[in-house]
């Protein structure tokens, strides 16, 4: 077929994609990216004392690998020795793929790796004050490899740990609240944590403060629904055995959680306690959270060491067995192969008379290497798969050979070369051959009773790993039986076990009526089947447990916390009371005769005065009183009777009170009550919530909103006054003519890192002011005079008016250059230079690496600033030639 034949769709798609194969491999090669590195200010020095200056640096130190995945591992450095020590965990990520980069993208995180994802949550932790792992670096270098260097908690136990040595009944429980209440806080901020298993929930021996860590695939959200909070709750009921904690335990973390929300964001715990077991059944029908519940582990972490420029996983039992060292496992070191497609077995005497197996192999894979071409992946050998599976047995205790070691390296095109170390189980007998022979030893019916009990308990914990059998269901199935002891199954071999991702009931079946049938053909009676089946149902191998008696039933409830309906134990009474309980006014009698709802303070009625309700609308209030388009502002100032001989109580608060609101908004509230349609009960919902989440907001003394008749809409919002507070506009130009030099250019530096620290927290949660002016941030009159006790601002700083405050999930780039350009607009005033703005700046943006994002909103928010000066000289100019 001719070429100019071919149709232009065709043509142009078949060029754009070797285009962007091209592109591909032209980004994947080394030098094409740009590498960057971010320290942590309180780590600069320290970093830079270790001479850990490029990403390279990191990326290449000498550590432990305590574990890993094909892509990506965790490492222990230590720097220093003895009490000086520092010890760290290296987070290494070998290669980060587009997917990753979309991944965290759409998590609202930008294309990003997960190192620098995680240390972004880190940060935004350590600006909320809650506990988690201190991070030291973070960086990428130009080949596309990433690390994150986070500090390890100093002694710190993991949670099944401090569990099993701890058996006072009451720490137990103190404990349980603990984790309670610190879970609570960490979702009332807004963060989900996705991987929250008891080995992330780390205790500090010390001051037994709870530390949650591993927060690579967190997110921050501005609410957490029902269903976020009870999947947390739930991986971490899921991975805790019953053998660790009781039931009455459980419901005293769940009863200090609930009680440690605030009262509007505090869900019904009957809901919440549903939610969590129904996805807890969920996780455990996933074989790494059955891995995760067992009390100990069943198999010994594995190591890694570097031989010769190689990276060989290591378990701890052979290097106890070879303290001298294990140079000779090095591949370089061994006789090499005839031939590529010849795999070399040969046994190994290892010390303390043990015998070890080697399996050396090189296989060839074209097409394999061409895949990894194009995507990147790492090749993996046979030796490798059949480790992972062994490993995988030996967390479930499956008896079967132990893992040594096992390595591979890329010798070619396609070409791998691995190795793999075992430990055989000994003098073994194949399970067929041992019940078809005669009766060995004394009581040769209780063996073979407990033979049969075993097979279906290993057969039991095989499929707990989600292993099964392949076509031959005893196939590697042996009885273990030295001089003077029991005979024991094994599994001697693994060639026909395959392993699964999840459970496969299917596949279950086929191996217990394939082994049944197997046995039958040995010519076992239906008894040894039964003890089979016994040994299947009951791993455990023990007798059936008694029912719970109806008096220990009893007991047990008696002994659980009591929640009550309204929403968990022991709750603190509120001094703010929420929404009342609505009028039984129907839709007809709010358009025809009007209602209303009210929201106040315990003693509001004391300073307002009885009936206060039908004369706060028209009550005159003339002290810094402002009005425009159908509301006004204005102090009121209110004084309550004391009792005699004390002086009369005094209260200060600013009225708003909204006249005229449009018509729909009536049609809405008169339709929809609950709603909060009005500006006054949204402004209260968004300084309750404000408060909630720890931004230094007024307190809300009063709100009322009135409905009808008609499709009238009334409200009013009482917000205490900051009493001897200036706002920065103020107080900025006041400050510079009381301080020095010197100590004004540090009082603006830490002012200015407050106010960015304030800012950040709202915009983290995608939460947006949209009036972020100079004049909403308020600071105490003592504070101008000099620096705060040891320059610390941290909750000196409060922030007002946000009857504006809404959530964007989505649009939040156009709302966050909103704010931050009106920020600076409004920051042109006397004492405020450019070298204040910049610092607020770098505060606002912390130590993450510059990125061109940062670049474009820097610019966006420069041209946003040119704009609304712009408007302001016009407006100047317009209203000077009307006056003239």
């Amino acid at each position: 077929m001719d070429a100019l034949s071919v149709p232009l769709p065709i043509l142009a798609g078949c060029l754009f994609a070797a285009g962007l194969v091209f592109g591909v491999r032209a980004w994947r090669r080394p030098g094409s990216r740009r590498a960057f590195l971010a320290c942590h200010p309180a780590w600069r020095a320290f970093l830079r004392g270790q001479r850990l200056s490029e990403p390279e640096q990191f990326l290449d130190l000498p550590a432990l690998i305590v574990s890993g995945h094909p892509d990506r591992n965790v490492a222990r450095v230590t720097f220093g020795q003895g009490t000086g020590a520092v010890v760290v965990y290296l987070k290494r990520e070998q290669r980060v793929s587009w997917r990753v980069r979309w991944s965290n993208f759409f998590a609202g995180f930008g294309l990003v790796s997960r190192s620098l994802r995680e240390a972004q949550t880190l940060q935004a932790l350590e600006r909320e004050g809650l506990s988690g792992p201190e991070w030291l670096a973070v960086g990428e270098d130009d080949r596309g490899r990433a690390f994150l260097l986070v500090r390890a908690v100093p002694d710190a136990l993991e949670l099944p740990t401090a569990l099993a040595r701890q058996p006072d009944l009451a720490a137990r429980r103190a404990l349980a609240r603990r984790i309670g209440s610190a879970l609570a806080r960490l979702h009332e901020a807004g963060f989900e944590h996705r991987d929250l298993y008891a080995k992330h929930v780390l205790l500090s021996a010390q001051s037994g403060t709870v530390h949650f860590i591993d927060w690579a695939r967190a997110r921050r959200r501005a609410f957490l629904s029902a269903r976020v909070r009870a999947r947390d709750l739930a991986a971490l009921h899921a991975t805790l055995a019953d053998a660790l904690v009781g039931r009455r335990e459980r419901l005293l973390c769940l009863a200090a959680y609930v009680r440690a929300l605030p009262g509007p964001a505090r869900p019904a715990w009957r809901d919440l306690l549903a939610r969590a077991r129904r996805r807890a059944r969920h996780l455990l029908g996933h074989r790494h959270v059955r891995e995760k519940r067992q009390v100990e582990a069943q198999g010994e972490p594995q190591g890694w060491v570097c031989l010769d420029g190689e990276a060989l996983c290591v378990t701890p039992a052979l290097q106890r067995l070879c303290p001298a060292g294990l140079g000779w496992l090095a591949l370089d070191r061994q006789p090499a192969l005839a031939s590529p497609a010849v795999v070399a077995r040969r046994w190994l005497e290892l010390p303390g008379d043990r015998l070890g197996l080697l399996v050396r192999r090189c296989v060839r894979r074209p097409l394999a290497h061409l895949w990894v071409r194009l995507t990147g992946q790492a090749l993996s050998a046979p030796e490798q798969e059949q480790a992972t599976l062994l490993l995988r047995l030996e967390r479930h205790a499956v008896p079967a050979p132990r893992v040594l070691a096992m390595g591979q390296r890329q010798v070619g095109p396609g070409a791998l070369e691995s190795f793999l170390l075992t430990e055989p189980a000994r003098d073994t007998t194949r399970l067929e051959a041992w019940l078809a022979g005669p009766p060995r030893g004394p009581a040769p019916a209780v063996r073979r009773q407990n033979v049969l009990r075993q097979t279906g308990a290993l057969l039991h914990r095989l499929h707990e790993a989600s292993c099964y059998f392949g076509p031959e269901a005893m196939g590697g199935l042996a009885v273990r039986q030295g001089a003077g002891m029991a005979p024991e199954l094994v599994l001697d071999s693994v060639e026909s076990v395959s392993a699964c991702r999840g459970r496969r009931p299917r596949r279950a079946r086929r191996d217990r009526d394939q082994l049944r049938q197997r046995l039958r053909a040995l010519g076992c009676s239906e008894e040894d089947v039964r003890l089979f089946r016994e040994g299947y149902e009951r791993p455990g191998l023990g007798p059936p447990s008694a029912p719970a008696s109806q008096a220990q039933r009893a007991e047990e409830r008696a002994g659980a916390p009591a929640l009550p309906e309204g929403g968990g134990p022991g709750l603190p009474p509120s001094s703010v009371s929420g929404p009342p309980p609505m009028t039984r006014a129907t839709v007809w009698q709010r358009l025809l005769w009007g209602a209303r709802r009210l929201r106040q303070q315990q003693d509001w009625d004391e300073f307002a005065g009885p009936h206060w309700a039908e004369r706060i609308m028209e009550v005159e209030v003339t002290d810094r009183f402002h009005a425009k388009q159908g509301r006004s502002t204005g102090r009121w100032v209110l004084h309550a009777p004391a009792p005699e001989g004390q002086p009369t109580r005094r209260l200060a608060v600013y009225l708003k009170r909204h006249y005229q609101l449009p018509w729909w908004q009536g049609l809405l509230a008169a339709l929809w009550p609950r709603g909060d349609w009005s500006p006054a009960f949204q402004e209260w919902n968004h300084l309750e919530w404000a408060r909630r989440q720890g931004l230094p907001v007024p307190a809300i003394v009063a709100a009322g909103e009135w409905t009808g008749p008609g499709l009238r809409l009334q409200s009013f919002l009482a917000v205490e006054e900051l009493t001897d507070m200036l706002p920065l506009h103020e107080a900025i130009p006041l400050a510079s003519a009381h301080l020095a030099p010197r100590e004004f250019r540090r009082w603006k530096r830490g002012l200015a890192a407050e106010m960015a620290r304030l800012a950040r927290m709202l915009h983290d949660r995608r939460c947006f002011h949209k009036d972020l002016y100079l004049c909403h941030f308020y600071v105490h009159r003592d504070d101008v005079a000099g620096l705060p006790e040891g320059a610390a601002w941290a909750g000196r700083v409060r922030l007002i008016d946000l009857h504006r405050l809404a959530h964007h999930p989505w649009t939040w780039r156009l709302w966050q250059l909103k704010d931050l350009a009106q920020l600076l607009y409004s920051s042109e005033v006397a004492g405020v230079d450019a070298r204040d703005q910049v610092c607020f700046w770098r505060s606002y943006r912390g130590p993450s690496p510059r990125s061109w994002s940062d670049r474009w909103l820097r610019r966006c928010v420069l041209f946003k600033w040119r704009r609304y000066r712009q408007h302001n000289l016009r407006r100047k100019a317009r209203l000077n030639k009307d006056e003239a």
